[in-house]
């Protein structure tokens, strides 16, 4: 199966989202969209428009922008059901006998040298997300947060199966060993980009797409349970250097 692997394109920095010159130019049997590729459902809406294959899409934090979170989502997967696009919220589908599991996946803040409290602190001190994503009638909270990412997390638990494997889509980094270089594990906004899921690779997860922290990588995992081929494809900001390739298909 050939995939197209894109994420974190920040359509809403364009006069047009089509500015920003990503078109159905690719031979492939399938999109996966990883989040953040335009605000609310415009990301879902332009998909719809752009690519004539299915399309596999998770949600970024950007998604939820200027949003009530819990809104945005059914506002989601409405438009995704009413256009034809596979919206991937602890859900699965499958595609061609292909079985994608999917959700942004957030963060519990648990990944670093500080206590979780103390760097959900930080993170919500530091980043745009506690600002612009309301819930419950009011800014989001770090602790809101862990709990959608601990839905998701026991979500993906549930689903594993080594006769079964999946292709694991997230928006948020599922390893440690992903960590954007210029950072590291010590940095104090790690925690909330990254967690840590390696015992849910293996066998079970072949391979896991994700996007987030605008580093387009490419690692093999080895774990106790197999190994998972870890990708991202993400564009960024405009300008921003991310290794980016807007013809990357892969065959899985």
């Amino acid at each position: 199966m050939r995939l197209r692997v894109l994420s974190d394109l920040h359509l809403e920095f364009y006069e047009s989202p089509e500015d920003a010159g990503i078109v159905n130019d690719i031979g492939c049997d399938a999109v996966v969209l990883a989040g953040d590729i335009h605000t609310g459902v415009q990301g879902i809406e332009w998909a719809a428009r752009t690519f004539d294959q299915p399309v596999i899409y998770v949600l970024g934090n950007h998604e939820f922008y200027r949003q009530e979170a819990g809104l945005l989502m059914d506002n989601a997967r409405a438009c995704a059901e009413y256009l034809g696009v596979h919206l991937l919220e602890n859900d699965e589908v499958r595609i061609d006998g292909r079985r994608f599991l999917g959700c942004t996946l957030w963060t519990d803040f648990s990944l670093g040298p500080e206590p979780p409290y103390v760097s959900a602190a930080i993170a919500q001190n530091r980043v745009a997300d506690f600002r612009m994503i309301r819930y419950g009638g009011r800014t989001v909270t770090a602790g809101a947060m862990a709990h959608w990412y601990t839905d998701s997390r026991k979500w993906l638990e549930s689903k594993l199966d080594e006769n079964d494997p999946a292709i694991m889509v997230t928006h948020f980094v599922p390893s440690p060993r992903l960590i954007h270089p210029t950072f590291g594990r010590g940095d104090e906004k790690t925690p909330y980009f990254t967690s840590d899921l390696e015992y849910l690779m293996g066998d079970a997860v072949p391979l896991w797409i994700y996007g987030h922290n605008h580093y387009s990588d490419s690692k093999r995992l080895s774990t106790g349970q197999g190994e998972t081929w870890a990708l991202s494809n993400q564009m960024g900001y405009p300008d921003e250097d991310t290794g980016f390739r807007k013809d990357l298909c892969i065959e899985t």
